[in-house]
C-alpha cells in the first residue's frame, strides 16, 4: 500500500529563488492509501530531499523504504521526539490534537515515541494504509526520505507512460 513508482526518465535539474539547484522528477502513487490527496495513479511532481532540507509535519514524501523493498508514498505526522497518541483515529502530538482535514476516520489506537533523527509517517486513507502503525520499524530514519511532493493529482493512464524506470538512487 502507498507504493509508488518514481519516474526518473522526466527528472531535470531545477534552481529554485535562491539559485540552489535540485532534482525533479514524477511519481506516481501505485495504491489509495493516499486518498483522496492522492488518488491510486495520479502522478505527482516530486523534489529531492537532500540531508540538509528541512522536512516539516504534513509534508508528503516518497520514503526508500527498506523494510517493504520498494519506495512508498506517505505524510509526515510525527516529528524527532514527540509524543504521537492516536486515539480512535485521532491523532495528537505531545497532548495536542493535530488537525488533519485531509485523513480519513479511523478506529487505530497506539501511542508512539518518535526517537531523535527519525518521523512517524501515516497514509491519508487510514484504514487503507500500510504505514507507520503496522510497520515492524515504525519510524523512518531521516536519511530515508528521498523527496517531497510539491505538485499533485495529473491523472495519466498507466500504458500511456513511455517510462517507469524506478526512483533515483
Amino acid at each position: 500500500m502507498g507504493t509508488a513508482t518514481t519516474v526518473t526518465a522526466m527528472a531535470a535539474a531545477a534552481t529554485d529563488r535562491k539559485g540552489i539547484t535540485g532534482m525533479l522528477w514524477l511519481t506516481r502513487v501505485q495504491s489509495h492509501s493516499m486518498a483522496p490527496t492522492l488518488p491510486g495513479g495520479a502522478l505527482a511532481l516530486t523534489r529531492r530531499l537532500w540531508r540538509r532540507t528541512p522536512v516539516r509535519r504534513g509534508d508528503v514524501v516518497v520514503v526508500d523504504s527498506r523494510e517493504l523493498g520498494r519506495h512508498v508514498v506517505k505524510r509526515i505526522v510525527g516529528l524527532p521526539g514527540e509524543t504521537v497518541a492516536i486515539e480512535a483515529g485521532r491523532v495528537s502530538i505531545n497532548g495536542q490534537p493535530l488537525a488533519e482535514p485531509y485523513a480519513s476516520r479511523s478506529v487505530f489506537t497506539d501511542t508512539f515515541h518518535v526517537p531523535a533523527g527519525h518521523y512517524l509517517l501515516l497514509g491519508d486513507h487510514r484504514d487503507a494504509s500500510s504505514d507507520s502503525r503496522s510497520w515492524r520499524q515504525p519510524y523512518i530514519a531521516r536519511a530515508a526520505l528521498i523527496g517531497r511532493l510539491i505538485g499533485r493529482g495529473w491523472s495519466w493512464p498507466q500504458r500511456g507512460l513511455p517510462f517507469t524506470a524506478e526512483g533515483p538512487a
